[in-house]
């Protein structure tokens, strides 16, 4: 096998394993397309992407899945990444049920969504929760 080979091995075996990730392994299917030309991803029954080679098909498909779960994702009434719409205690019902004020209010905030935004890591929103925290702090400070 050629280093090329490997290097697109590789590739299809990460956008497998991406897609099964997003939307399941039992939900989706690779495989030639009626033509035989070229290869198609089908999801629940329906092709989803189409590619000359089996990797093409693969990136057209992980293309098509995040545009779907970007268009679906909520990002103002009950987002996911605060529990949507089913979660007891979202981050807004306790800052004002607690009257946590601005900073405190930012730190649960940014604790309770750590790691569950897309495209966000954990690290970042607990540093953001760790700067408002401290930012309080040192205004309490100074008041003292």
């Amino acid at each position: 096998m050629s280093r090329v080979e490997k290097i697109e091995e590789d590739l299809e075996s990460r956008a497998i394993e991406e897609i099964n990730k997003l939307i399941g392994e039992d939900n989706w299917g690779l495989g030639p397309s009626l033509n035989l030309l070229s290869w198609d991803v089908s999801k629940n029954g329906a092709v989803l992407a189409t590619g000359d080679t089996r990797l093409m098909a693969l990136k057209n498909a992980l293309e098509c899945v995040r545009t779907e779960m970007k268009d679906e994702y909520e990002i103002v009434d009950h987002p996911q990444h605060y529990g949507g719409a089913e979660a007891r205690h979202e981050a807004i019902s306790v800052i004002e049920e607690w009257n946590l004020g601005f900073h405190l209010g930012n730190v649960v905030k940014y604790i309770s969504r750590a790691g569950k935004k897309p495209d966000q890591d954990t690290i970042s929103d607990l540093k953001k929760a760790r700067w408002y925290l401290d930012r309080f702090i040192e205004q309490l400070e100074d008041e003292q």
